[in-house]
């Protein structure tokens, strides 16, 4: 469960998500099974990054990418072509390049109806095994 992830990726290896994202320093990782992620998450495809803003919410800056989705795996939010995540302030965070990719992205729902995502669950979900 997604309640079960967050809190971990605090303790968790400074692991990159590919070549064309980044993520701070700091963050140590728990390695979870690709299969677990996908069954734990609301949403999962591959697809490119064309947009990246910033958003200020309560004095707390996030990162919103858009995606051109080419494939979805699991679940469908949004336009059927593109998803918008979000990415939240933490040691954890991945950023984004538009015109990069694709990427497998695995994302869940808070408590306000955002997709969120961090280095900790795009690693895992990349696993091959």
């Amino acid at each position: 469960m997604v309640h079960r992830l967050i809190p971990a990726l605090v303790f968790l290896a400074l692991v990159s998500a590919g070549p064309a994202a980044s993520q701070g320093g700091g963050c140590i990782c728990l390695k979870e099974p690709r299969e677990t992620i996908l069954k734990e998450a609301d949403v999962v495809f591959v697809g490119k990054p064309t947009k990246v803003s910033k958003a200020d919410e309560d004095g707390v800056e996030w990162e919103t990418t858009v995606f051109a989705v080419d494939k979805w795996l699991k679940g469908r939010q949004g336009d059927a072509n593109g998803a918008e995540i979000s990415i939240p302030p933490s040691v954890c965070a991945v950023r984004f390049k538009p015109g990069t990719g694709p990427f497998t992205v695995a994302a869940f729902l808070d408590e306000k109806g955002r997709l969120i995502t961090n280095s900790c669950i795009m690693l895992n979900i990349s696993r091959k095994q």
